[in-house]
């Protein structure tokens, strides 16, 4: 059995280098982390409007008299 050098660089961590890479040479700042959050925030309510609507869209087909 031969022993191999490995690596301390895990498979995530060497992807997570690689994004980081790609991330400088576009030189794109990064957000805010409070834009972030409102981001996501503006995301998981509009998400759950549109769950809403969907639900009552299922209960006026349910209700409704084939």
């Amino acid at each position: 059995m031969s022993s191999k050098h490995q690596s301390a660089e895990s498979p995530y961590e060497a992807a997570l280098a690689e994004e980081r890479l790609k991330w400088k040479r576009l030189d794109l700042p990064q957000p805010d982390v409070n834009e972030q959050l409102k981001a996501c925030a503006e995301w998981t309510a509009a998400a759950e409007r549109a769950r809403a609507v969907a639900r009552r869209m299922q209960e006026n087909r349910d209700a409704s008299p084939a």
